[in-house]
């Protein structure tokens, strides 16, 4: 009595890096449960942060037709769900609000911000990495295959992904060539690489599938051209049927 239960929300591909640190394990470990959702967990997960000592529950949220919550295997009364939900985000809102409709006042008179600053990429944080480079290429290259197969959501590297990451993707990517941060000779070469990865993955017959000619040809075009398409569903649906 008087324990204030504690939890933490992550998505599959985040507990399988923490169960190989043992500092982020023994944390997770002193939780009352780690809640999995954002997507299916890879086998043997499970098990192998039962065996390190962490409590593991499934769960996901809404779906996109609001058809309602799986909790741990079970799914919940919609009408129940609607009032916890909204009596906790009320709590939050009257916390901070109190009696007033917004926060409007809350004004910021001393930061100025203008084109030249939003334009600023050398002065924000952070590096360019080869990690990072080839993860772009990578996710890139499958979403747009999964695309071209009639999938908008995808599942790629134990991650839901939509046309929003892939959109990231190969725009920083042809930002990155644009301020010349790498060249697309270089960008070639990993995907090669990578291209090669995903097949050793899948297999041959899930690899020529996924159309990889096609999605190699609508991928160079939206992150390694000289213009940059609005989106990259324009040019992919040239290869419609």
């Amino acid at each position: 009595m008087g324990h204030r239960r504690r939890y933490a929300s992550l998505v599959a591909v985040q507990l399988d890096k923490a169960l190989t640190d043992p500092a982020a394990t023994a944390a997770l470990a002193t939780l009352d449960a780690v809640l999995i959702g954002g997507g299916p967990m890879p086998a043997g997960l499970a098990e192998r942060a039962t065996a390190a000592g962490v409590s593991v529950i499934r769960t996901y949220g809404m779906s996109e037709t609001a058809g309602g919550c799986v909790y741990d295997g079970l799914a919940l009364d919609v009408s129940a769900q609607r009032v916890e939900v909204r009596s906790v985000a009320l709590e939050e809102f009257d916390r901070v609000l109190g009696d007033k409709p917004n926060q409007i006042d809350k004004q910021r008179p001393d930061v100025t911000v203008g084109a030249a600053d939003l334009l600023d990429a050398a002065s924000t944080p952070g590096d360019i990495t080869e990690e990072g480079l080839r993860n772009d290429v990578n996710v890139g290259f499958q979403y747009i295959s999964n695309w071209l197969g009639g999938r908008g959501a995808a599942g790629i590297n134990n991650l839901m992904e939509d046309a929003a990451t892939a959109e990231i993707s190969r725009s920083q990517i042809w930002q990155w060539i644009r301020h010349g941060k790498v060249t697309r000779d270089h960008v070639r070469e990993v995907l090669d690489e990578e291209m090669a990865k995903i097949r050793a993955d899948v297999g041959d017959e899930v690899w020529e599938k996924g159309r990889p000619e096609d999605t190699r040809e609508v991928f160079e075009r939206v992150a390694l051209g000289e213009d940059f398409p609005e989106f990259l569903t324009l040019p992919a649906y040239e290869k419609l049927d």
